[in-house]
């Protein structure tokens, strides 16, 4: 075997092997590795709320942002942001972006912001706790606009 051949032999070796090595990266923690987040690294004020108002949607984060966002109270943005720092050094992330079009909305059951399609949202109403349609979405009624109804795109 000649030397070039054994040079680009070796070569392709270590490029394999760093391959798989950053493949079988541990990858026990939350999202895959790439970042704390959740509320296991979080305090739960971070997600704490009493009204839609208290909730705003913020960049998810970690090592490979798409795009993805996720439901924080508006004070606690900053503090979010640091914990969804990428910590892995080396890492391939997928050439994918996500067009999110939920909304950050106060779940009044858990008291926890989250992000809620619109077409899911249950507005308006004689209830305690209504919400609102987000921009470019109107509230529609089934009939007795007393139970609420749903947001529909204009």
């Amino acid at each position: 075997m000649s030397l070039p051949k054994i040079v680009s032999l070796l070569a392709l070796t270590f490029v394999a092997a760093g391959s798989v090595a950053a493949c079988a990266a541990d990858t026990s923690s939350a999202d895959e590795g790439d970042v704390v987040s959740g509320e296991d690294a979080l305090s739960a004020s971070t997600f704490a709320c009493q009204d839609d108002s208290d909730c705003v949607a913020v960049d998810k984060g970690g090592c490979c942002p798409d795009g993805t966002e996720v439901a924080v109270n508006k004070s606690k943005t900053k503090s979010y942001a640091k914990s969804a720092v990428c910590k892995s050094k080396s890492h391939i992330c997928p050439q994918h972006r996500v067009l999110e079009t939920r909304v950050a909305q106060c779940n009044f059951a858990t008291k926890k912001c989250e992000m809620v399609q619109p077409a899911d949202i249950s507005c308006g109403g004689f209830i305690k706790h209504a919400h609102n349609c987000p921009d470019g979405y109107l509230c529609l009624h089934d009939g007795n606009p007393d139970r609420g109804g749903h947001c529909e795109a204009q």
